[in-house]
């Protein structure tokens, strides 16, 4: 299979195009942040730093943390961007760069996603780990691909469609699960349905100087249950993450800090401390 200039685009060194890293630039093990300067934060803690790269809002390292080699890489916001990153890092773990060929013997890379994330459940504190079981996406990303679904995700899709559908809510959305729920045992941690949104203020809710068309939608949102799961949270990348990281055959993870509360309308105070104390139980683990 050999790959056209114009789809499989590299830079003049030979490194794939937006994220500018080579095949042995990168881990099996990769954090994924939303924000750059995290990648500091959490490179900050390597014992050794290999590799570090940054082009536009991609910014990479990768190096060893207590003797396991792993990457650490900024995708920036929103599951357009998560398009480049997983498309750009599976061509890494799949693809002989420089003859533009598949590899005889592929990687599986392992993602973890470490972001923040607004919370839709009252009872969950702001400061908590949140981890998500399956995403909801309201974004278009998946509808681009041919992606097949498992029963759980099909039958989920139709229990919150008929949700929806008594709130005359007609916004097309996808379903897709995360594959690799680590060992993550944290009496802070809570676990459930992440719906991932493609924007932060009207898609989010935030009426401030635009009327809605669905002023209503963060408190259906968290209205939502099936039998013991709920819609917990919402961020805005990690349905892009499932939906890619499952079609690809890698592993994929999502855990974020719960920054702000919106149904209670609290916000964390110092949430530094809190990102550093996630950025070592996550390195610890992964």
């Amino acid at each position: 299979m050999n790959f056209k200039p114009s789809e499989l685009i590299l830079n003049n060194r030979g490194a794939v195009y937006h994220l500018d890293l080579l095949p042995d630039e990168i881990s099996e093990r990769i954090i994924l942040v939303g924000d750059p300067e995290r990648v500091a934060m959490v490179s900050a803690h390597f014992d050794e730093i290999e590799v570090q790269r940054q082009h536009r809002e991609f910014y990479s390292a990768t190096g060893f943390y207590k003797g396991k080699r792993l990457s650490v890489v900024s995708t920036g916001i929103g599951t357009d961007n998560i398009d480049i990153v997983l498309n750009e890092l599976h061509l890494l773990a799949t693809v002989d760069l420089k003859q533009s060929q598949l590899l005889e013997s592929p990687k599986r890379l392992r993602f973890i996603r470490l972001g923040t994330c607004g919370i839709l459940q009252e009872n969950i504190p702001v400061g908590a780990f949140i981890q998500s079981k399956m995403s909801v996406g309201f974004d278009a990303l998946m509808h681009f691909y041919s992606a097949s679904e498992s029963y759980d995700v099909y039958q989920m899709k139709n229990t919150l469609a008929t949700y929806f559908a008594q709130f005359g809510l007609d916004l097309p959305f996808y379903i897709a699960e995360a594959n690799g729920l680590f060992e993550f045992d944290n009496p802070e941690k809570h676990t459930g349905i992440t719906a991932t949104l493609p924007g932060f203020y009207g898609p989010q809710g935030r009426n401030i100087l635009a009327e809605l068309r669905y002023p209503d939608f963060i408190k259906t949102l968290s209205g939502f249950s099936a039998g013991d799961q709920k819609i917990v949270n919402f961020e805005m990348e990690s349905s892009g993450l499932f939906g890619l990281a499952n079609l690809f055959g890698h592993e994929c993870s999502c855990i974020c800090l719960g920054l702000a509360n919106r149904i209670t309308g609290e916000f964390l105070k110092k949430p530094e401390e809190r990102m550093e104390k996630l950025i070592l139980d996550v390195l610890d683990v992964v």
